[in-house]
């Protein structure tokens, strides 16, 4: 049996494909390790080549919200071939009643088992609807229409229980940066943020399971730096400092740099220390706003002070900073943007990047949207969500009931500028000091460089 995992990813959006998608990776481990006969294939581009050349029996789309269409053209195209396709990702998890036509199924949630116990079936006798029913974790479309949920699925524990992603299928080269998560799950509740609801709790891998992955990574990639994509690296301070203690032990830190998340109010000198130890080269915090109005509205228990002592920790002990804001809530006025716009002027930060608050689905901020009639559940432009305002921000969602849409693009535009300032003397700066990891990461970029 053949399967094909789709990313559905815009390629034309660097930012969308400078990654292979790790969920996808660790649900072909889990395949692998589980029903080693099938055979897996994994793309974000070349969708025509993959179907024809390697003839899949199933394909299996993952996508969010602002791709769903794009996910649905897949699908439209699986079908119109004969092919059974299912969809997965934050998306459909969000909102189960959006199931496309052209899908066959999809998957709520962690996918890992869910998938395995399809594909059983699948082989044993092809995708009977009521052979799904009993599968925990679907939404299905029954005979009449109506879109229905199976029992939802009890959530992976340990995670130490499952294998290192396929990161053999992602089609990584030697000397990439690397990411990896070490959790699942945040503890926080963010307006604009799924994670919470999609994880429902907060999970993590053991630092052993932590420290093998890391070992492996470097024996099989040689990265120059090994970034950590968790939600909050430095949620669980005890398991940090384990973490740190097993990196030192083997001397990775003196192989390879790291880039992990924090939040502003959990930077203490205490976790800065273990940062330093672990040679963290930057950390990146979603900082979100320099008026502390609408901070509390996006992020709840946290102040502008927390997010100016954060930096100033981080960049006493030597590490980069890179930031996130966002801009254009609801009730957010004029000055209250500049005013982060000041904020970032006046900050020591090396990076940042900004986006106007967007109503993804499972979200706060959707449902803010839906009841003012700006989303829908079902019938919506999804690409709406996309949250690159540099391409066409007239089409683009606005929720400010203060601000133009055309205003608070020039707004944006300023918040650009200062952006690409910082980068250029961030590149100016990483050059100077750590000339070594600027030339690997060349060499990832330029592989007739490294000579491999």
């Amino acid at each position: 049996m053949k399967l094909l995992l789709v990313s559905a990813v815009d390629p034309g959006k660097e930012f969308e494909a400078r990654e292979p998608s790790l969920g996808l990776g660790y649900i072909a481990a889990c395949l692998g390790q589980h029903m080693p006969s099938v055979e897996i294939k994994i793309v974000d581009r070349d969708l025509e080549n993959a179907l024809q050349r390697f003839g899949p029996d199933l394909v299996g789309v993952s996508c969010v919200s602002q791709n769903f269409g794009l996910a649905t053209a897949i699908g439209e195209r699986c079908r119109a071939l004969g092919i059974p396709v299912f969809i997965g990702g934050v998306h459909i998890s969000a909102l189960p009643a959006s199931l496309p036509r052209c899908m066959d199924f999809g998957v709520i949630g962690e996918g890992e088992r869910t998938v395995v116990e399809v594909l059983r079936r699948f082989d044993a006798g092809g995708l009977d609807p009521h052979e799904l029913q009993g599968i925990r974790g679907l939404v299905l479309r029954a005979p009449n229409g109506r879109v229905f949920a199976t029992e939802p699925r009890t959530l992976i524990e340990p995670l130490d229980s499952l294998p290192l992603p396929a990161r053999d299928l992602l089609g990584i080269r030697r000397t990439s940066r690397i990411h990896l998560f070490s959790s699942r799950g945040c503890p926080y509740s963010c307006r604009f943020c799924f994670s919470s609801r999609f994880w429902q709790k907060v999970r993590f891998l053991s630092p052993r399971y932590v420290l093998r992955e890391l070992e492996h990574v470097i024996d099989a990639y040689a990265p120059a730096q090994i970034a950590f994509w968790d939600d909050l690296f430095i949620a669980d301070r005890p398991r940090l400092s384990e973490i740190v203690r097993l990196v030192e032990a083997r001397k990775i830190n003196e192989k390879v740099e790291f880039y992990v998340t924090a939040r502003a109010n959990l930077v203490t000198p205490q976790i800065v220390d273990l940062l330093r130890r672990l040679n963290v080269a930057m950390v990146s915090m979603g900082l979100e706003s320099g008026c502390q109005n609408t901070l509390s509205y996006l992020k709840g228990k946290v102040t502008v002070a927390q997010n100016r002592t954060a930096i100033a920790l981080l960049k006493a002990a030597g590490i980069y900073v890179n930031a996130t804001f966002i801009i254009g809530s609801p009730l957010e006025e004029e000055q209250e943007i500049l005013r982060t716009l000041d904020f970032v002027r006046d900050s020591d930060l090396d990076t940042f990047t900004v986006y106007p608050l967007t109503p993804y689905p499972g979200t706060a901020v959707w449902e803010y949207a839906l009841a003012r009639g700006l989303v829908s559940d079902r019938d919506m432009d999804w690409s709406a969500l996309a949250i690159d305002w540099d391409d066409r921000p007239g089409q683009k969602l606005v929720l400010s009931e203060k601000v133009s849409r055309e205003r608070l693009s020039e707004l944006y535009q300023l918040f650009q500028a200062e952006r690409r300032k910082r980068r250029i003397l961030y590149g100016l700066s990483r050059g100077l000091r750590q000339p070594r990891f600027v030339i690997r990461a060349i060499q990832a970029r330029m592989p007739q460089l490294s000579g491999r």
